[in-house]
Formats: structure tokens, sequence, C-alpha cells
């Protein structure tokens, strides 16, 4: 009899156990969240995808977000002498999007950054952009895609031949973006 009460609580010990790790182990979540760009490696096709689609969804809704301008005369140097401003673009406190702007009578050319999740997805350089709100069809200009921090590619309408490697634009633009985010900030 001793013996069947000890099997009876050894089994009862063991059941316990094996339910406490089931209850306390978490399941995956069969859902598959939505890809980020900054989360998950993607193909160069699949980059270039996400980012303009990235880019269309912000340019279409830039009346969602909160607009401030701020004046860039106090910044380094280099950077005072090209741009005099840049609106900044929160969604919440996140920026998504930046674009610079030259001195008046200087040049039209800008800038626009676009980040999620603090992370430079797509920049844009337009040679007349002062004037242009928002992303207008046929705007000519070269679109430089990353991801994770690194360039992937860069897509250039202007026409005009390239006189400097995209890897080297590229890493400009990424250390741009990153002392416009602190700037800003």
């Amino acid at each position: 009899m001793t013996r069947m009460i000890m099997v009876a609580a050894l089994a009862a010990l063991f059941a316990c156990e094996n339910a406490a790790d089931e209850t306390t182990t978490p399941q995956p979540d069969p859902t598959p969240s939505p890809t980020t760009l900054q989360e998950d490696k993607m193909n160069e096709s699949e980059a270039v995808q996400y980012a303009m689609d990235y880019r269309a969804r912000i340019e279409n809704n830039l009346d969602r977000y909160t607009q401030t301008t701020l004046p860039l005369a106090n910044a380094r140097e280099q950077v005072a002498q090209k741009w005099a401003k840049m609106d900044v673009y929160r969604d919440g406190d996140a920026i998504v999007r930046i674009k610079t702007y030259p001195h008046e009578g200087i040049s039209t050319r800008t800038e626009e950054f676009y980040f999620e999740n603090g992370g430079l997805v797509l920049a844009f350089i337009e040679d007349e952009g002062t004037g242009a709100t928002g992303k207008k069809e046929g705007r000519m200009g070269k679109t430089y895609i990353f991801s994770n921090g690194t360039f992937v590619t860069e897509r250039n309408n202007t026409g005009e031949a390239e006189i400097t490697e995209p890897e080297t634009d590229a890493q400009r633009l990424l250390q741009e973006a990153k002392e416009y985010l602190e700037l800003a900030q």
C-alpha cells in the first residue's frame, strides 16, 4: 500500500512539473508580424520596393505628422553653409522625415531623409526641390536605399552622369542623417 502511495505521489509530482513547464514556456505567435526594413534582411528588389512604399506612405500623409522647422545657422559650419533650415516631421516622438533647404538665391537643391525606428530607410536628393511639398509625380532626383544602416542601392533618374561612386554619396548621406537626427532631438 505504501508503495502505491509513493508511486501515485511521484506520478502527481511528475505531472505537476510538466504542467508548470507547459504554462511557463511561451508559444510562438503563429501570426507573422509585419516586416519592417529595419528588422529583416531583404534582397535588393525587396528593399527598394519597401523603401519606395514607405516613402510614399510618409509623403501621402504629411499633414498627419507634426512638422517643425529648425534654422541651421548654429549647426556645424559645413552644414550651416550648405543649408538654411530643415523641416522635421514626427509621428509622436519618432522622426519619420527630415527635409533640408538651401539658402535662398544660392540653390534649389534639397535633401529628404526618411526614418523608421531611428534608422535611415531612404534619402532623396532633388535639384529642384525647394518648391515641392510632398511627393509629386515625375520628380527628378537621386534616391538612395538603406537597410539596417547599410547602403543597398542608388536610383538616379536625373539623366546626369555619375562623377562619384554611389557608395561614397551614401556614406555621406548616412552621416548627415545621423547629424540631423541629433540636431532635431
